[in-house]
């Protein structure tokens, strides 16, 4: 497969692996698809993963792509102890494997992506 699509062809179908990454105390709802260099996609806030499906459908081809709902948002509960957006990050790639990623916000996650980037990486 080229990766290459005419106008008017439909791309073939992604296969998506779907589940629940562990962090901390808490269980956030995630998705992977695609193979190639890892993107993670990060919502904003009053929204959840699926905000990004479209570009799914675009990245995929190239890329493995991440995508998870944040404590609270979609179908991740909010969690009983404290924590920060960055960690939960943290811990989705420490459980994927996935050691560098281009990491993708909107808002919330814009704002949990830049304290992602400043904060020094600890392997759980």
């Amino acid at each position: 497969m080229s990766g290459v699509f005419v106008a008017g062809e439909e791309a073939p179908a992604m296969t998506v692996h779907a589940g629940f990454a562990p962090a901390q105390v808490a269980k956030l709802c995630s998705q992977v698809a695609g193979s190639g260099p890892s993107v993670v996609l990060l919502h904003g806030f009053s929204f959840d993963r699926r905000m990004w499906d479209d570009q799914m459908d675009a990245l995929t081809p190239h890329h493995t792509v991440v995508r998870y709902d944040l404590r609270g948002f979609g179908e991740s509960p909010p969690g009983s102890t404290p924590y920060t957006h960055a960690d939960d990050l943290n811990a989705v790639m420490d459980h994927l494997g996935i050691e560098r990623a281009a990491v993708v916000g909107l808002s919330l996650g814009g704002g949990a992506a830049i304290n992602f980037a400043i904060t020094p990486r600890e392997k759980s």
